[in-house]
């Protein structure tokens, strides 16, 4: 686990999984843990235990439900529900990490896939820097989150943010405005749902202004081999349908460090989330 303190971009960050836990109890934590690993044990035997007893029915209802997930506006609006609580509950557990990450952030942001806005307040909190934000571009291809975007955009700028939102694609948006680069872009928890991660990320590089950081916050796989890789690897198919996308068992940071950065630095964390999220990688990379 790399800790400690890092330079990039004439930036001094420092991060440690100590932080991670800041004002938490140890005890309520791992009573947590043994909760959600109880419950991920649990929750995917039980359907097979049905399915033992009875086979026609818990099989057709399975089918079914599966069959429902795969048309697009039902996994989407299914996702619109569920990634805001997921999400809620990972940046509980990064809150007293993001402020130290995003603290050099000036100039214009793009927010890729800002789902309901929970990054905002981070960027309304950068806002008195001395090289301030000046714009947030918000890009959100789910519509069942606009209107919860929009409202988190609504309270960001009575601190004086200015937001944008656009309910698309980040290359529908480079077609509409070609011209458009940025000083910073924010991926959090967005890689794992890419259908093609080499290319959104040659896609970000070009968006990115000489000199602009990426800073990503991303859940990762599992160390190859590792009984959770191969529980991941398991669900992976299945969770993919019902999260709309989301991939439980991908290599992020091999990915993310393949671009031409000229500088990257990187941290690994271990989050109280469920087992199979729970190892996340954030970082920042200069362009």
């Amino acid at each position: 686990m790399n800790e400690g303190t890092q330079h990039i971009n004439q930036v001094t960050y420092t991060i440690n999984q100590q932080m991670l836990h800041q004002g938490s109890q140890k005890k309520k934590h791992l009573c947590n843990q043994l909760v959600k690993l109880t419950l991920m044990v649990i929750l995917p035997l039980l359907p097979c235990y049905l399915l033992y007893i009875y086979p026609s029915y818990v099989g057709a209802i399975l089918v079914a439900i599966v069959l429902l997930f795969k048309l697009k506006p039902i996994s989407a609006y299914a996702a619109g529900l569920f990634i805001p609580q997921v999400m809620k509950g990972v940046d509980s557990e990064l809150r007293h990490i993001k402020p130290e990450l995003f603290k050099g952030l000036s100039g214009s942001v793009l927010d890729l896939g800002a789902a309901d806005g929970l990054y905002l307040k981070y960027y309304s909190n950068c806002f008195n820097n001395e090289a301030p934000i000046d714009k947030v571009v918000a890009i959100e291809p789910n519509s069942n989150l606009i209107d919860k975007l929009t409202a988190a955009a609504e309270k960001a700028s009575n601190s004086g943010l200015k937001v944008e939102i656009y309910n698309g694609f980040l290359h529908e948006y480079m077609l509409e405005f070609p011209q458009e680069k940025f000083d910073n872009v924010i991926l959090g928890n967005v890689l794992c749902e890419v259908p093609n991660q080499s290319q959104i990320l040659s896609q970000i590089y070009d968006i990115l202004k000489v000199g602009g950081q990426v800073i990503f916050i991303e859940h990762v796989a599992h160390p190859p081999n590792t009984p959770v890789r191969i529980f991941q690897n398991i669900m992976n198919p299945v969770y993919t349908i019902l999260s709309d996308g989301c991939n439980l068992n991908r290599d992020t940071l091999e990915q993310i460090q393949q671009a031409p950065w000229s500088e990257l630095i990187h941290w690994e964390i271990k989050s109280g989330g469920p087992l199979v999220l729970n190892r996340v990688h954030i970082g920042i990379a200069c362009k």
